[in-house]
């Protein structure tokens, strides 16, 4: 194989069949100058391994990889047990993953690690409560991740509770439903709208 037939090749190869035949490389050559820098014996042995790579037989793969979608539920975790699991466990059931950042989020960066989880979601619901609207910390990250999947095009979706003052971003909301959580019909109400809800939205892809 000619050097500048290999290195046609090679630029036409993708990311993965390129890292697939430089599994234990030397040199990685990705232009002219860097090929030509290559002894001929490694030049021989780049190009036996890729004409192994593009004469070996192909498998079949799925065109495409299905992966289950995600809603993210922002929260305060003094609900953790009494709204947010289960308002989890009916977003399963309708084929969501749920993701509850408070369980999930640990380490360094968490802003990050929330503003990339926002992002391969399919909505946002908030369950805003006292313990969100009166504790400083809690109400901030809260309000950061409403205004993180708002700038993100994400849906957003909000259930407060009667007591529960409503900050003024909050206004991003694509809507809001008010519940009381101090009954157990209250409760129910609010997590069967939130059930319903996700089976909507994934009737919708």
């Amino acid at each position: 194989m000619r050097p500048d037939t290999f290195l046609r090749d090679w630029m036409e190869l993708g990311n993965g069949e390129q890292e697939k035949v430089m599994a234990q490389p030397t040199h990685r050559p990705r232009t002219w100058d860097d090929f030509v820098d290559i002894s001929d014996s490694e030049k021989d042995r780049l190009a036996s391994l890729l004409e192994q790579a593009m004469y070996a037989p192909k498998k079949k793969r799925p065109l495409f990889k299905k992966e289950k979608q995600s809603i993210f539920i922002s929260h305060s975790k003094e609900d953790l047990k009494t709204l947010v699991e289960p308002a989890a466990r009916r977003i399963r059931s309708a084929g969501f993953e749920a993701y509850i950042a408070s369980l999930r989020v640990t380490g360094k960066n968490p802003a990050e690690k929330i503003v990339e989880a926002i992002a391969s979601s399919r909505a946002l619901f908030a369950i805003i409560t006292r313990h969100v609207s009166d504790d400083r910390e809690t109400r901030d990250w809260v309000l950061f991740e409403i205004g993180a999947a708002r700038s993100l095009g994400k849906t957003v979706f909000g259930w407060k509770t009667r007591a529960a003052a409503i900050p003024e971003p909050v206004k991003q909301v694509t809507d809001y439903f008010v519940f009381d959580p101090s009954t157990s019909q209250g409760i129910k109400q609010m997590l069967q709208m939130i059930g319903n809800l996700a089976r909507s939205l994934a009737s919708f892809p």
